[in-house]
């Protein structure tokens, strides 16, 4: 465990090897079970990358980028794992918002198609009103 776990996350690198189920309690209660089906693929394909909400030592939740990879011996059995976390909030807050404005366009363009639907029908209405005046 490398002492930059201290920096993204608060805790020191023993405080997360204490136990094995330190890195499941820290996982947001609403990303474990799909985190948890994901980690059968380090075992099948030799290598895992997950995103993530990951509880800081202070309480709060980062986003983290989690890529993992298996490490076999000579016998084709595992023997490490190697991987690197990398905290990604500054780019789910981007995604969030680019998501937030991709509604709100959408919106906009329903009710400008909409409006321009009623201005047709309006002005249909007048027109056939006109000629038969």
């Amino acid at each position: 465990m490398s002492p930059s776990i201290t920096r993204i996350l608060g805790y020191q690198p023993n405080d997360y090897l204490t136990g094995p189920d330190f890195w499941r309690q820290h996982v947001h209660p609403d990303d474990i079970a799909e985190i948890e089906m994901k980690q059968g693929d380090l075992f099948r394909n030799g290598a895992n990358w997950m995103e993530y909400r990951f509880r800081r030592k202070d309480g709060s939740y980062c986003w983290v980028s989690d890529e993992q990879y298996l490490i076999r011996d000579e016998a084709g059995q595992p023997a490490e794992v190697v991987g690197s976390l990398a905290d990604i909030d500054d780019r789910k807050a981007a995604e969030l918002a680019c998501e937030a404005a991709q509604v709100e366009l959408e919106k906009a363009s329903r009710a400008a198609l909409e409006a321009n639907e009623a201005k047709s029908v309006f002005l249909a209405n007048m027109s056939h009103e006109i000629r038969t005046r």
